[in-house]
């Protein structure tokens, strides 16, 4: 018989301290999940996509930025030696237009011709700070400048500009009022808020068989242009489907040929083509592998037909800085207030309310059943709003904040809003509205306690008063229900209310 007590009781204890094991191994579990997964969505929102492995939506899937990028490259250096030099015929130059589109020359002097774009051209330009785009400048005004005098048109190296997308643009035009213009900046200026610094690398100069000399380059750190273009086609959708430029490509503008080079020798037309592929060759000998840091997107309304390009009218309607990803405790501290969000949000709406919800489960009393109950049918409605409208919550960047707001107000015990909707909205719907409520309203508490339910007014009340005083309470009550149909009681600290509904 004392064996058997001996063993009941090692087994009981064993029970024992096996149950705090299992609730501390779930706890630390959920923890954890609930830190690597706020720690995921934090990486996934800031760190950029590495170029060398992201696929391409344009083309073959299996092809990485930089192999589409060198194919795109290598296909643009070889156009002028397949279609040879169609500016010198006065051919067409880009974007359809012809040379006589875009210049004038006139006692030798070359003059842009500015034509209105109606409607404005609506553009996202990465911007090339002077820092980087005057030495490269420099250096093409060095090569070409010998060979070309009034037949040369060099980009302003103020407006070293990659163009990334185009909300509008001359060949497919969108219309937008002032309103939308300013809607559309507003979005842009939440893609760049989530980019970094591009740093750059010049992979190569060409020049195209329609004389346009272009800066061809790579990124080596931050988001490749495919993806640029891509966040950027999300936040404006009403965009032409057809863009002016291939997905993969980075350049800059760095002059405009409008005639053949001067030849050291009296040589026919066909020795041109030698020439420029001399010259090109020495600028690529000069300047190719030139690093660069981009750090500005703009959103830009031009109002003259390649204004960034010519010098003509238009207004840069956002200019956002792109900001670098530093090191240092700052740094650290700035990266959690930006992502406050994703940090905060699955402990309060999850980590907490599981906790809560446990503890309700276990405890005697039933008063905070309602609340969690509630509060996971509001979160599970909330969960399918987001699923069912995910694209239209990407055009209001405050949703997961404005969420959070809402989650605390439902779940932190001060508030208890969720048992606030359930008495207000749900109850009164189901509730047969012949009913008497009894009401405890305490006094307030910090936020961290939650206000006594009514039976622990109760049991304070006949505590501090004694049973006797109660029921005389009760036998009020009871009376003035046969001639009222409101009665209100202040005892003290404690009130109660009786509140009588007719049909």
């Amino acid at each position: 018989m004392k064996k058997r007590t001996k063993v009941e009781m090692v087994t009981a204890t064993t029970s024992a301290i096996r149950v705090p094991n299992w609730r501390t191994v779930v706890l630390f579990w959920t923890i954890s999940l609930t830190i690597f997964y706020s720690l995921f969505q934090m990486g996934l929102r800031n760190s950029p996509s590495p170029p060398s492995s992201l696929s391409l939506p344009s083309s073959d899937p299996i092809v990485t930025y930089s192999e589409q990028s060198k194919r795109l490259y290598d296909k643009m250096e070889r156009d002028l030696q397949e279609k040879g030099p169609v500016f010198l015929k006065q051919g067409e130059t880009s974007q359809s237009l012809s040379l006589s589109d875009l210049f004038t020359l006139k006692d030798g002097i070359i003059s842009p011709v500015l034509k209105v774009a109606d409607p404005p051209v609506r553009a996202n330009v990465l911007h090339l700070s002077t820092e980087y785009s005057v030495p490269v400048s420099e250096v093409v005004k060095n090569v070409f400048g010998p060979y070309f005098e009034n037949t040369i048109w060099y980009q302003d190296s103020n407006m070293y500009h990659f163009s990334m997308f185009h909300a509008s643009h001359h060949i497919a035009s969108v219309p937008a009022t002032e309103d939308e213009v300013e809607t559309e900046a507003a979005a842009v200026k939440a893609v760049a808020n989530k980019l970094c610094p591009l740093e750059i690398i010049l992979d190569r100069v060409l020049l195209t068989s329609t004389g346009v000399l272009l800066g061809c380059w790579k990124v080596n750190s931050g988001d490749d242009p495919i993806t640029i273009r891509s966040k950027l086609r999300s936040v404006l959708p009403r965009a032409p489907e057809k863009q002016l430029y291939d997905a993969a490509i980075l350049h800059t503008s760095l002059a405009r040929l409008l005639g053949p080079p001067i030849s050291p020798t009296e040589a026919g037309s066909g020795d041109h083509l030698q020439v420029l592929h001399e010259l090109v060759s020495k600028i690529n000998n000069e300047i190719r592998g030139f690093k660069a840091l981009v750090s500005e997107l703009w959103y830009v309304e031009e109002f003259d037909l390649l204004a960034l390009a010519l010098g003509g009218r238009m207004k840069i309607q956002s200019q956002i800085k792109l900001e670098r990803m530093g090191s240092g405790a700052g740094n650290f501290i700035k990266v959690l207030l930006r992502n406050f969000d994703v940090l905060a949000g699955p402990v309060v709406s999850l980590v907490y309310p599981l906790h809560a919800s446990v503890k309700a489960i276990e405890a005697q009393s039933h008063a905070d059943d309602k609340q969690w109950l509630t509060y996971w049918v509001l979160y599970s409605l909330l969960t399918l709003f987001e699923l069912t409208f995910a694209k239209l919550i990407e055009w209001v960047p405050i949703w997961s904040y404005a969420k959070l707001i809402v989650t605390c107000w439902l779940v932190i015990p001060y508030f208890s809003g969720a048992a606030y909707v359930y008495e207000h909205f749900v109850r009164p719907v189901f509730v047969n509205p012949q009913s008497i409520n009894i009401w405890y309203v305490p006094k307030k508490m910090d936020i961290f306690r939650k206000p006594d339910d009514v039976l622990t007014a109760a049991e304070k009340y006949i505590a501090d008063n004694g049973p006797d005083a109660f029921e005389k309470i009760l036998s009020q009550s009871d009376k003035s229900r046969r001639y009222k149909h409101h009665e209100t009681m202040y005892v003290e600290e404690y009130h109660y209310q009786e509140n009588f509904k007719s049909l």
